[in-house]
């Protein structure tokens, strides 16, 4: 992939794998746009975050997002027409998979400890950042691009040594425990963690069980609860994710 970087090392044009793609900011740094191989996509920013996506051409909303109380947390895309697709984030914010509404089929993801996937579709996956998939899966982390098959940013810390001692390095190299939402420093994702087991679930430290199943991925607090003792059928969507035998899971409290 050939990539052209314009002021502040920002990303203005790629090309590769048979893709042409450029890409505009705003002001503010963010990005505004971005054509490949001729169609363009206009977004609307609320703060940090892309909500809304426009057909550039027609001037058409094409999809809409909705977010958790943080940052990267996204929860929803929404079509013009109300079809909904749900996210389901790990402990990293990374998106495991997407519950599509109308179908309820179930998409599944999975990444090396990088993010580096097989697959570089969909709109938000990794720690819950954009990927773009005609650069063959880069991550636009706003003040850079980061790369999942190196594990690298692939600009220069706009920061400088502040953000660390290596230039390029994600989180100093433990993706594990934090995540760069803003390509500047590390954010920390430690807190409380829990064991759950499907049937009922105990805190660590603690003899208490609850006599149901809560289901609780990613640092969204997004839940889906249901008693596989009075009526499996009615078990969400989401149970195809999850096996019928007992298993143990872990994520922020």
């Amino acid at each position: 992939m050939l990539a052209a970087l314009a002021a502040e090392s920002r990303l203005v044009s790629a090309s590769g794998a048979g893709n042409t793609a450029s890409y505009a900011y705003d002001g503010l740094g963010r990005r505004k746009a971005k054509t490949v191989n001729g169609t363009t996509t206009v977004y609307v920013s609320d703060g940090d975050q892309e909500v809304l996506e426009y057909d550039g051409t027609s001037g058409q909303v094409e999809r809409r997002y909705v977010y958790g109380a943080g940052l990267d947390e996204p929860l929803n895309l929404i079509t013009p027409a109300g079809d909904r697709t749900t996210y389901i984030p790990d402990l990293q914010g990374s998106i495991l998979a997407s519950l599509d509404g109308p179908t309820g089929s179930v998409t599944k993801y999975g990444y090396q400890p990088f993010g580096d996937s097989s697959d570089s579709s969909g709109a938000f996956r990794y720690a819950g950042r954009r990927i773009d998939a005609e650069t063959n899966g880069l991550y636009y982390n706003r003040a850079r691009m980061y790369s999942p098959a190196l594990g690298r940013f692939l600009q220069p810390d706009p920061i400088g040594f502040q953000g660390g001692p290596h230039l390029y390095a994600y989180v100093n190299n433990d993706p594990l425990d934090a995540r760069d939402p803003q390509g500047l420093s590390e954010l920390s994702i430690k807190g409380g963690i829990f064991s759950l087991t499907f049937g009922d679930y105990t805190a660590q430290g603690s003899s208490v069980t609850v006599p149901y199943t809560i289901v609780k991925l990613g640092l969204t607090g997004l839940g889906y609860t249901y008693d596989p003792s009075s009526n499996p059928s009615s078990a969400p969507a989401i149970a195809p994710l999850i096996s019928k035998s007992p298993f143990e899971n872990w994520f922020n409290g």
